[in-house]
């Protein structure tokens, strides 16, 4: 039996450098909502697009 390896639908792989990015920019972020006295809660996601 052939096993299916590819990625579940609704996901995305992220290479290095739009990791990089990314965290660059949330770093920024999160540097600004603590300045101001938030904090960082997380929530389950997941990308519903089609493309």
């Amino acid at each position: 039996m052939k096993m299916d390896n590819s990625p579940a639908r609704g996901t995305r792989d992220l290479l290095p450098d739009v990791v990089a990015t990314r965290d660059r920019v949330l770093g920024v972020i999160q540097d600004i909502y603590r300045r101001f006295g938030y904090q960082l809660i997380e929530t389950r996601h997941w990308n519903g697009s089609s493309g």
